[in-house]
């Protein structure tokens, strides 16, 4: 899930002062890009559910977008504005990643003491997810458990904490364009031959997989299509896009063999690269039949409320699965449906509400919108 929050408006302004990357930017609501985002979730949501064994590669997707949006949110800001405003940015991310947290462990609490856990370790465990240290804890394989999934936002949120200050930094040293990008880029292949030397030297997969350090590159490469964004000509960025897609959907169905080495023993690298053809396929063409196929308004809905729905299948079906002893099929018949029903009673009564909050914080020259 990210989880998955992240930047969809960019003034189109931009294009004028910039380079003709901005020209691909996002300049008003991409729905494919939600579309995108419904995908991931659904990936994730049937992976935890045991029927797609790559299915937790939607967190990747995620990742890659959140790269991209924010970074674009931010060079945007810095570009018309001449600073970025790090205390309106972080008023940005709270109001959209803190209120369906806290109604998450609203109920994670009470319901998991009444199940029979023990109330120091519930109440133990909400800290560290409301701290965002989950990914840390279990990186060294420590709890959470039944919510232990927002490993994920953790990993985002410490990403928040540290990336505005490094693009402030990066656009001083190289203005936006290919030579951000490349560092960008660069900086995600280092993290793909450090997890694979932490691998060699006999690192845990769970240190690898939750560690800010060693998941990095997902955002990182979504960072740099924010900097630089070839212009491709239609027909080449209708077959990379395409490409991707197909990829995608045939590593998670069918478990695609991916070359080990390269990877680390890990998809995370691989997936990227797939989310980055779709996005370069996307923002090339975006009339054409893959942006139509994912503003399918139903996997539009799925992507806006994707946030929510990341939150509370996992305790849902934790709870039918783990507790109630239910078999998978029928915790999936149940637990699906009533994830999406409390995902969107948040959205709509909980988050959206507080979205609207965050015109007051955003920058007032750009128009920008997340």
């Amino acid at each position: 899930m990210t989880a998955m929050p992240a930047v969809q408006e960019i003034s189109p302004a931009a294009a004028d002062v910039i380079t003709p990357v901005a020209a691909l930017q996002p300049t008003r609501r991409i729905a494919a890009l939600d579309g995108i985002r419904g995908i991931a979730v659904l990936m994730v949501i049937w992976g935890h559910a045991d029927y797609l064994p790559n299915g937790a590669v939607g967190v990747d997707v995620f990742f890659v977008l959140s790269g991209y949006l924010i970074t674009a949110l931010l060079l945007d800001e810095r570009t018309k504005r001449g600073r970025i405003s790090f205390p309106n940015f972080y008023m940005r991310r709270m109001l959209r990643l803190l209120p369906a947290l806290l109604l998450l462990l609203a109920l994670y609490v009470p319901t998991f003491v009444i199940l029979g856990q023990r109330l120091d370790r519930t109440l133990g465990d909400a800290a560290i997810a409301l701290c965002y240290a989950s990914n840390w804890t279990k990186a060294f394989g420590h709890r959470p458990d039944f919510i232990g999934h927002t490993w994920s936002l953790s990993i985002e949120e410490q990403f928040y904490i540290l990336w505005p200050m490094t693009v402030l930094g990066l656009y001083w040293l190289v203005r936006r364009g290919r030579a951000g990008a490349a560092i960008c880029l660069a900086a995600a292949l280092a993290i793909l031959c450090y997890r694979h030397w932490m691998l060699s030297r006999g690192a845990s997969l769970e240190r690898v997989y939750f560690g800010l350090d060693t998941r990095g590159d997902d955002l990182l490469a979504g960072a740099a299509l924010a900097f630089w964004t070839p212009l491709l000509p239609r027909l080449v960025a209708l077959v990379i896009g395409w490409l991707g897609l197909a990829a995608l959907f045939a590593f998670v169905f069918c478990g695609t063999v991916y070359p080990g080495f390269f990877m680390g023993q890990h998809p995370y690298a691989y997936v990227w690269v797939m989310t980055l053809a779709i996005l370069l396929g996307l923002l090339n063409d975006r009339q054409g039949w893959m942006a139509r196929l994912l503003s399918f308004k139903p996997l539009v809905w799925v992507g806006m409320i994707s946030y929510g729905l990341y939150l509370f299948h996992v305790p849902i079906l934790v709870e039918l699965v783990h507790h109630l002893k239910w078999e998978r099929w029928h915790a999936a018949a149940v637990g699906i449906p009533l994830s999406f029903g409390i995902a969107a009673l948040s959205f709509y009564s909980v988050e959206r509400p507080c979205l609207r909050l965050k015109d007051r914080f955003r920058p007032a020259q750009t128009g920008a919108r997340e």
